[in-house]
C-alpha cells in the first residue's frame, strides 16, 4: 500500500511539473512577442515625440516673431512648455528668473541686490508685470497656513546670500491686494511665517535689506 501511494504522489508531482514547464514555455513565448512589440512601440513613440517637438518648435518660432513685432505674451512665456530659451531670456530681461513649474506654469524667483547693482525697482516692476498672469500656486499641508491656501496666494522664490543654508525663503503675494503679503521660511518641510507686509514694495525693501542675494556695501 505504501508503494502504491508513493507512486501515485510521484505521478501527480510529475504532472504538475510538466504543466509548470508548459506554462513557463508559453509565457516566455508570449513575453518574447510582447518585448518585440514594445521595442517597436518605443521606437515609434520616440519618432513621434521628435516629430512633435520639431513642429512645435516651428510654431513657437513663428509665435516668437509675432511677439517681437506686436508685444510679448506673458501668458505664453510663463507656460511650462513654451520655448525655453526665449522665455527665460525675456524673464531675465524683465528682472526675474524661472524656477521649476507648478500648475503648468513656470515658477518665478527673485534675486535682490544691495549697493552698486541695486535692482529693487526693476524687480518691483517685473513682479507687477507678471502677477496678473501667474496662477495662484501656493500649496501647503501645514494646518497653521491652510487659510493662506484658501485665500489664494502666488509663491515667489527668493534667492538669498545664505543659499538656503538654514532654510529657504518665499514671498507670498495675495491675489486680493487687500490681503497681507507674507515672508515665509521653510526648514525641514516646515513652513513658518516670518514677517507680514502691507504691500509688495514694502516686502521687497525688507527682503533686499535682510535677504539680499549679493551686496557690495
Amino acid at each position: 500500500m505504501k508503494t502504491s501511494k508513493t507512486s501515485k504522489t510521484s505521478k501527480t508531482s510529475k504532472t504538475q511539473v510538466n504543466q509548470a514547464n508548459d506554462i513557463i514555455k508559453t509565457s516566455n513565448a508570449q513575453l518574447k512577442v510582447l518585448r518585440q512589440n514594445y521595442e517597436k512601440l518605443k521606437k515609434n513613440i520616440l519618432k513621434l515625440t521628435k516629430t512633435i517637438q520639431i513642429n512645435q518648435n516651428i510654431i513657437n518660432q513663428d509665435y516668437i516673431q509675432t511677439q517681437l513685432k506686436n508685444g510679448l505674451d506673458w501668458n505664453w512665456i510663463l507656460k511650462a512648455d513654451s520655448d525655453y530659451t526665449f522665455s527665460n531670456e525675456q524673464l531675465q530681461k524683465l528682472g526675474v528668473q524661472a524656477y521649476g513649474e507648478i500648475n503648468n506654469q513656470k515658477c518665478i524667483k527673485i534675486q535682490l541686490i544691495k549697493g552698486t547693482g541695486n535692482n529693487l525697482i526693476q524687480t518691483l516692476n517685473a513682479l507687477n508685470t507678471l502677477i496678473p498672469f501667474i496662477k495662484p500656486n501656493f500649496n501647503t499641508n501645514d494646518n497653521n497656513l491652510q487659510s493662506l491656501q484658501t485665500d489664494k496666494y502666488i509663491e515667489i522664490y527668493i534667492m538669498e546670500h545664505t543659499l538656503s543654508e538654514h532654510g529657504f525663503y518665499n514671498l507670498l503675494i495675495p491675489t486680493n491686494t487687500k490681503k497681507q503679503y507674507y515672508l515665509m521660511k521653510t526648514t525641514y518641510n516646515r513652513p513658518k511665517i516670518m514677517k507680514t507686509f502691507k504691500n509688495l514694495e514694502e516686502a521687497l525693501i525688507y527682503i533686499q535689506d535682510k535677504h539680499f542675494y549679493s551686496s557690495d556695501i
